[in-house]
């Protein structure tokens, strides 16, 4: 006797930048094995118990074109109505750090059930204690995007650096 799988969690994406669902072609094909998913999105859509309901961004117009894209039915530019809409169990915030707190806040206080929330959580303490005191007081599960701050390749250029065998830092360089 075969039994139904469980239902998808719906989820949703705030922020739809290049983090949150736009992983450059060049990027994609330099990255090791293993990296993949890169963007939010991916991640979502790779996950076979989600389902991608909803995006939202302040850029309307990036909301509109990454639910084409994604082939998502909603969009948004408000993450309160995202989240009074749709009323996602799940979303997933890729959001500048300004505002990232108010955005953790007001979901575990509407009912989302778990959040992942990229680096860095807030601008002060004052604003992550908000969010925490909100995630902890309504039982919301919460996430952080560190993850690959713990793989292998990471901590050998970070021992590399503090043996001072990479050298002296000439330039970094930023892509949005």
């Amino acid at each position: 006797m075969s039994s139904a799988p469980p239902p998808r969690l719906r989820a949703a994406l705030i922020g739809c930048g290049r983090i949150g669902a736009h992983t450059p072609d060049r990027l994609r094909q330099t990255i090791p094995a293993g990296w993949l998913p890169v963007s939010h999105a991916e991640a979502m859509l790779a996950n076979p118990g989600l389902e991608l309901v909803a995006v939202c961004d302040a850029r309307k117009e990036a909301a509109e074109t990454t639910a084409k894209e994604l082939g998502v039915v909603a969009s948004f530019s408000d993450y309160r109505e995202l989240i009074q809409t749709v009323q996602p169990d799940i979303i997933s915030i890729a959001t500048r750090t300004e505002g990232r707190c108010d955005i953790v806040a007001y979901a575990a206080q509407n009912g989302v059930r778990g959040i992942h929330v990229d680096k860095p959580l807030g601008r002060s303490l004052i604003e992550c204690r908000k969010a925490l005191q909100a995630v902890e007081q309504h039982g919301t599960k919460l996430s952080y995007g560190t993850t690959r701050r713990c793989m292998d390749v990471f901590r050998l250029v970070k021992s590399l650096i503090a043996a001072g065998e990479i050298g002296e830092l000439r330039q970094i360089t930023v892509e949005l």
